[in-house]
């Protein structure tokens, strides 16, 4: 005989109850509280998934502790020759080059 099938007789302290998620008469003694918080008969109990127990795992401290941002590049103009473009050009644009393929230097 099954819980729901029990003949409707007087059982001392088990009262009947409804099941929160069928609506089935059951005793008290058959229900059960599932992991959401209701009250249920045997047939709608379960457990809860394993994979909603599992925390995410700690991130690795990546951050530089004393990051700063890159300086804003600031080009000055001026009447001075700018020694990083215009040293030492031929005409055509190229620099001129010594033997061991380095930048000539202006003789003093």
């Amino acid at each position: 005989m099954r819980y729901y099938e029990e003949p409707h007789h007087y059982v001392a302290g088990d009262y009947y109850q409804l099941c929160d998620e069928c609506g089935r008469k059951i005793r008290n003694s058959y229900s059960r509280k599932r992991w959401d918080g209701l009250i249920v008969c045997p047939a709608d109990w379960e457990v809860r998934h394993p994979q909603e127990l599992i925390h995410a795992a700690p991130t690795d401290r990546q951050a530089v502790p004393h990051a700063r941002p890159r300086p804003t590049i600031t080009y000055v103009a001026g009447n001075e020759i700018d020694h990083l473009t215009d040293y030492m050009k031929n005409d055509d644009g190229t620099y001129m080059l010594d033997d061991d393929g380095n930048r000539m230097q202006e003789e003093d």
